[in-house]
C-alpha cells in the first residue's frame, strides 16, 4: 500500500500499527488512512530544502566558520537582540 521509494516507510507502518493497537483504527478502515499517514510522516520529516525558499536548510549547531567555535545558533539568538 505504501510507495516502493518511500524512505519512511517503517516509521508509518509504526504509526499504523500504534493506532490499531490503541483501537483509534480499524483494520478496515487502514486504505483510506494511508494518505494521512504518509501526509504526517512528510510533515514531520521535512526534506533538504525549505518550503518558502531555495536555500538548503541548515542546522543551528553548525559552526558558523571554520575552525570557529561559535554556532549559527549563537549567532541569530544574540545578533537579534544584542
Amino acid at each position: 500500500m505504501l510507495p516502493d521509494g518511500f524512505l519512511g516507510k517503517q516509521d508509518v507502518v509504526q504509526s499504523i500499527f500504534l493506532e490499531l493497537i490503541e483501537g483509534r483504527l480499524d483494520r478496515k478502515q487502514l486504505s483510506q488512512h494511508i494518505r494521512r499517514f504518509v501526509a504526517d510522516y512528510n510533515r514531520q520529516h521535512p526534506g533538504k530544502f525549505a518550503k518558502f525558499g531555495k536555500s538548503r536548510l541548515i542546522s543551528l549547531d553548525q559552526p558558523l566558520f571554520d575552525g570557529g567555535s561559535g554556532t549559527i545558533g549563537e549567532t541569530v539568538s544574540r545578533s537579534l537582540w544584542d
